[in-house]
């Protein structure tokens, strides 16, 4: 079997994309056709935390950073993918402790997790795997520059407060949401690449995200 060059780990754009309740869904027109107007033009409306993305400090804080503030090698890095046990309903320090070792500074850490096998559902589910916030805390004091976690948020369902994104953010650390992991193999890779669509001043960005062994 031919090993993989690159995980394309990122959500399709599509009408039946899930969003975190409440929020638009996608919609996809088409304005011209090749019949009509001999070319093809489609419009599409979604908003900036659709899909796979990355959330900026802007995000959750008045004057954080946002997306023009960081330039394109921050997006770029070593990575790692830890696997979070089925069994598992959140994210514990004593979890991110035992990886303490293998976790080094200016990591982007993915996490695969059971919430990627929510996606074939139509709707959106409020029982998905998300951080404890000592566990936050615990692996923002390993340094990564990015986290990333495979569902619509790194806080608990219903958590408006945000304390995840809070602990995260206010340390520079960008978050990667909506992410497809359930096909790549847990262990370090050579290269993450979470490229965010280019808009200025943009508190959070769709992204394409690949992994490369």
């Amino acid at each position: 079997m031919k090993k993989a060059l690159f995980f394309d780990v990122t959500l399709p754009m599509t009408s039946e994309l899930i969003v975190y309740p409440g929020d638009p869904k996608i919609k996809i027109k088409k304005i011209n056709t090749i019949e009509k107007h001999g070319f093809c033009l489609q419009q599409m409306t979604l908003h900036n935390h659709m899909g796979t993305h990355i959330d900026f400090p802007g995000h959750v804080f008045k004057h954080g950073k946002t997306s023009e503030d960081y330039p394109l090698f921050y997006f770029c890095g070593k990575g790692i993918v830890i696997e979070v046990p089925a069994h598992m309903k959140s994210i514990t320090k004593a979890f991110i402790t035992s990886f303490s070792k293998q976790i080094m500074k200016n990591d982007i850490v993915l996490f695969k997790t059971s919430n990627s096998a929510l996606y074939r559902r139509k709707k959106p589910s409020k029982q998905y795997v998300y951080f404890e916030k000592d566990a936050a805390e615990a692996l923002a004091k390993k340094h990564p520059k990015m986290i990333g976690i495979d569902y619509l948020s790194p806080d608990r369902y219903g958590d408006t407060a945000l304390p995840i994104h809070q602990i995260f953010l206010s340390q520079n650390i960008l978050i990667l949401e909506g992410l497809f992991l359930r096909d790549v193999p847990e262990g370090r890779y050579r290269e993450v690449l979470a490229i965010p669509v280019c808009m200025p001043c943009m508190d959070g960005l769709p992204a394409s995200v690949f992994l490369r062994p």
